[in-house]
């Protein structure tokens, strides 16, 4: 029998943001990132994932270890935070990983602690006096997305930009943001999530400067993850009621064979919606659904493990990390090649494939 509650490995593995984890940002997941390390469990026979990544390098979150890794990409280990780990807090690659930014906490008894850098060379990050403070997304200490707020009440997007003009956008509650940017870091949505069903989707993108919002706003329903691709032109929200979202104005409801999809990965040209459940003996269950354009169910995967899902740039190519094995398969789902010795996989903003190998080498495949 399959149970109500989707797998919190879900919000932590998958880019779409989530994962598209494409730029060092959300499978997924989404594809920026998100791990809380004291909600999820170590996915059966892994022990490390991939966070994020670019062509420079990666962080992966080191559940043996129970730490954050941040790897260049001639293999050294450029730093180890176990402070993050040990808080749940969130990652972020800065312009390129592994140089990243960590903040927030799963603890919500508390205000957050102020975001910080782990590389050797880190220097400060601005920081706010709101019990929320958590990085979304950013490219350096004043080219940032960071919600903040109270940990109850009416919050705030601050976008801090290098012209020094800072934005601040209103949402329902800073706590609830949900953030998804494409594969090249210059567009993305922000779910605010408010009470009942009256939740919006706020789109940004970035010039020169920094991010800035752009005008519209779309009702998001009760959805609780996202993932968007190319320059708006389709994205997902998931939740009790998924829907595509295409040209960043045009709701179509997706229509699958699930009860509930709780993550996404998407790229220019396809999308898969997942669910996720653990069967009457424990055992880790993940449905993988393609849907086109029309929001309709094109192909179905289900398999009895839990399955890391990432999506390349163009949407035309998916990977499927699960027992020891990454599975390479199309926009039809049909599988085009496969690698083992895998623990977790992921595409940069340049389609490069990054495998997490078992012996935690990393390997950068060109398409």
């Amino acid at each position: 029998m399959k149970s109500a509650a989707i797998s919190a490995l879900a919000t932590a593995v998958v880019t779409a943001a989530a994962l598209a984890v494409g730029a060092c940002s959300p499978p997924a997941p989404t594809a920026s990132a998100k791990v809380h390390a004291s909600e999820n469990p170590e996915p059966p026979g892994s022990g490390a994932v991939l966070i994020a990544v670019s062509s420079e390098g990666a962080v992966v979150l080191d559940t043996r270890a129970g730490s954050f890794l941040g790897i260049d990409r001639a293999g050294r280990r450029i730093w180890q935070d176990r402070t993050a780990y040990r808080r749940g807090s969130e990652a972020v690659c800065l312009a390129r990983c592994p140089d990243a930014v960590f903040s927030g906490t799963w603890d919500a008894s508390g205000p957050d602690p102020s975001p910080w850098r782990p590389t050797p060379t880190g220097g400060p990050f601005p920081g706010t006096g709101s019990s929320i403070r958590r990085v979304l997304t950013a490219r350096s200490p004043s080219d940032a997305v960071i919600a903040e707020g109270p940990p109850d009440g009416a919050g705030r997007l601050r976008l801090v930009r290098t012209d020094g003009t800072p934005i601040r956008v209103p949402v329902p509650a800073a706590a609830g943001v949900v953030w998804s940017e494409n594969a090249t870091r210059t567009t993305a949505l922000a779910v605010a999530r408010g009470p009942g069903d009256r939740s919006e989707v706020l789109w940004f993108r970035r010039d020169r400067h920094g991010w800035r919002p752009l005008p519209g706003h779309l009702r998001a329903g009760q959805a609780w993850g996202a993932c968007t691709a190319g320059q708006g032109e389709i994205a997902v929200l998931v939740g009790a009621e998924p829907m595509l979202i295409l040209r960043r104005a045009h709701p179509v409801p997706i229509r699958t064979d699930l009860e509930m999809t709780g993550e996404c990965a998407a790229g220019q040209a396809g999308a898969v919606v997942i669910a996720r459940w653990k069967d009457d003996r424990d055992r880790p269950h993940t449905a993988i659904r393609g849907v086109d354009a029309s929001g309709a169910q094109t192909w179905a995967r289900d398999i009895p493990a839990e399955v890391q899902v990432r999506a390349e740039p163009s949407g035309k190519r998916f990977v499927l990390v699960y027992g020891g094995t990454a599975e390479l398969v199309d926009q039809r789902g049909r599988t085009t090649a496969t690698h083992t010795g895998v623990l977790s996989a992921a595409y940069t903003a340049t389609a490069e494939l990054v495998l997490l190998r078992d012996d935690y080498h990393l390997q950068w495949l060109t398409a």
